[in-house]
This record gives C-alpha cells, structure tokens and sequence, in this order.
C-alpha cells in the first residue's frame, strides 16, 4: 500500500494557499489505499496561520483522512533549499509537489498516480494553465489564450517531437515545477536533491530546481504530462528570481551529472509508449468544449 506525501513550499500569499488547500481536499483518493500526508513549509514573513481560514482547511483536510504537518522556516536560502527539507522530512513511497498557488481539478492528483504507480512513468505531470497570464514569461499555458495553446500543442504532436501512452499522456518536453509526481525510490535512484545541491551552493536564490529534478528523473527512462486533468495557475507579476535564461555553469553541471540539459532531448524508454497520437489529440482538443471555445 504505497502512501502519498503532497509537498507544498509557500511563502506570503496565504490566500492563494487556500485555494489550493481547498482544491486538494476535493481531490478523489480512493486509488490510494497508502496514507496521503501533507507537507507545508512556510518561508514567509508572516505565518500563514494569521489568516482564520487556513487553520480550518487543516481541519477539513483531517476529515479527509489527509495528515497535515506544517513547518515555519523564515530564513529559508532559497526555493531549492525548501524543496530539499520539505523531501527531507517526509517519507513517503510517492512525492508530489505542489506550488502553493494551484488549483486542480478533482481527478489530478488520481490520474498523477495512477500513471506512476500503475504504468510506472518515473515522472508525472499536468497540464497547467495561467489563468490570468499576468507574467511576460509564463512558463505555464495562456489560459487568455487557451484555443491557441492546445492547437500549439496538438502541432507538437503531430510534428512528431513527442511520443504518448494511450488518450492521456503526452511526453514531457519542457521543465515544469507547478505540479510534479514521482517515486522517492526513482528520485533517490538518482541523488535525490543532494546530487544537485553543489549547484545551488553559491546562487542561494537560484531558479530551475525543477528543471534538474525533471532532467534527472526523465534520464531514468520517461516523463508524461496528463493532458486529460488540468491545473489552473495564478502566476506572480513578479517572480523572485532575475529571468529564464539558464546559465552556461548549469547547464554544464546537468550534463555533466546527467548526460543532458533539456528534458526534450532525453529520449523515452516504455513499454507501453505509442507513435499514435491521434486519442491524445482528441483529449486536448474536448477541452475546448469545457473552456466554451
């Protein structure tokens, strides 16, 4: 009976928590006959707890079954160092992280582990939109231009520069940190965070944690985004780090430790992966009829 450790870092915005919170506890478990526990770390200023609604989300979680644990860290060096203690302090067979400003729909995290724990896919994602397409460079779907994004990815497709596993999954091409599932054993397999801590020693405020972690894990064989359950982001003006642009000593210490840099340029070793694309195409374009376009 593996169990579930949802990991969530946050830090000052208590009322996209919330929604995220309350977005989980909706969240269909029944697949999941493990414990499903959930981990916050908090590296805000100001506790989350000042605002009335999360102590009761905690609550309405407990009535779920889902075991709540909540760490305060206000001197936090950085998103990679909350990643590492957050895995560092639970233990369960099956990691998912989660930003603290998400919203999924009921199935997500279901669907998540059915493709890790039933098709064994060493990483799992969905597809996440931006609702409001706030940032200049969103690394999320435009949820302002929804139509546009799926017909972009349904060209992906039929370009033939990603292969999927049935209706569902679509390989994963691009880093994403939003919403990430996987094996602690597939991740340890790999040097967990410790083999990418040397590279975030001396940049404490460095980005593209996720970015090591998806390469890392897509070098164990296969990483697929979920395109039949969405998440809906609400990506910050402003981000806390300069901009994207990956540096050249990054870059060198994943293909160095790896083999590669870009998740899209690790091939996908499966057993049940198909060249067919057509049923993943008809799941991305039925939501076209969901969003009324």
């Amino acid at each position: 009976m593996p169990s579930l450790d949802i990991l969530i870092p946050t830090k000052g915005r208590p009322e996209q928590l919330a929604i995220t919170l309350t977005s989980i506890s909706s969240q269909d478990f029944s697949a999941i006959s493990g414990a499903v526990n959930l981990y916050i770390l908090d590296n805000g200023e100001f506790s989350a707890f000042y605002k009335n609604e999360f102590a009761r989300l905690l609550d309405l979680l407990a009535l779920r079954g889902i075991k709540t644990f909540y760490l305060k860290r206000s001197n936090c060096r950085g998103i990679f160092w909350i990643r590492q203690e957050l895995y560092q302090v639970s233990s369960g067979d099956v990691v998912l992280y989660l930003d603290d400003d998400v919203v999924l729909t009921p199935g997500f995290i279901q669907n998540l582990w059915f493709g890790v724990v039933n098709l064994g896919i060493n990483l799992t994602t969905g597809f996440i939109v931006d609702v409001d397409g706030l940032s200049q460079e969103s690394v999320t779907n435009a949820g302002h231009a929804i139509r546009a994004t799926i017909e972009r990815t349904v060209n992906t497709l039929k370009s033939g520069r990603a292969v999927v596993i049935g209706s569902d999954w679509m390989e994963l091409l691009s880093a994403t940190g939003a919403t990430l599932m996987f094996k602690r054993s597939d991740f340890n397999r790999v040097g967990a965070w410790e083999k990418l801590a040397p590279a975030f020693e001396n940049n404490y405020t460095s980005w593209a944690e996720d970015l090591g972690l998806c390469v890392a894990l897509k070098s164990l064989g296969s990483a697929f985004v979920s395109v039949r359950d969405l998440a809906f982001h609400f990506t910050v003006k402003k981000r806390s780090f300069a901009g994207f642009h990956l540096s050249e000593a990054y870059s060198e210490f994943l293909v160095k430790n790896y083999g590669i840099a870009f998740p899209s340029d690790i091939g996908i070793n499966h057993p049940e992966v198909s060249p067919d694309v057509l049923p993943v195409i008809a799941t991305l374009k039925s939501h076209f009829k969901h969003f009324g376009i």
